[in-house]
């Protein structure tokens, strides 16, 4: 394969697949620029502490008591495509044709498979991951394992 030909990589995939971990890798072998999404734009349902160990902020707390599992999703994937998107477009766009600049790569789970494939860009390449299942169960009492929020 002819190292030269990509110029950007896209690492999309679910929670806890592993895709910062190898994204981070990935440019740090290639010495290429990291940039993940979730800088982009912030959801404002995602429950972030102000602090490690700090209280989730309580607008956060009553949009996620207020919406229903279906319409939490339906929330997020609207703000991947409405609100994310559209700045990721241009950050790929940009730097697959401007040869001047290094190698990008650009990760987050708003790289959805159906977005990215609007593209026709022959210098970007794109992976999805996908977490096992059992990641992201939540535990029985009995097995000693804690979900991770």
């Amino acid at each position: 394969m002819d190292e030269t030909r990509f110029r950007v990589h896209l690492i999309g995939g679910t929670s806890h697949a592993g895709k910062s971990t190898l994204a981070q890798a990935l440019a740090s072998q290639l010495e290429w620029q990291y940039r993940s999404t979730d800088k982009l734009a912030r959801h404002p349902g995602r429950p972030w502490a102000q602090e490690p160990g700090g209280q989730v902020p309580e607008h956060v707390a009553s949009h996620y008591l207020s919406l229903s599992v279906e319409e939490l999703m339906d929330d997020v994937l609207r703000h991947y495509t409405d609100n994310v998107w559209p700045l990721v477009l241009p950050i790929v766009t940009g730097q697959a044709k401007d040869v001047s600049t290094g190698g990008l790569i650009l990760v987050g789970s708003a790289l959805l498979p159906e977005l990215v494939a609007t593209l026709d860009l022959e210098s970007v390449s794109a992976i999805w991951l996908l977490a096992d299942p059992t990641v992201i169960e939540i535990p029985s009492k009995t097995s000693g394992c804690h979900r991770s929020t």
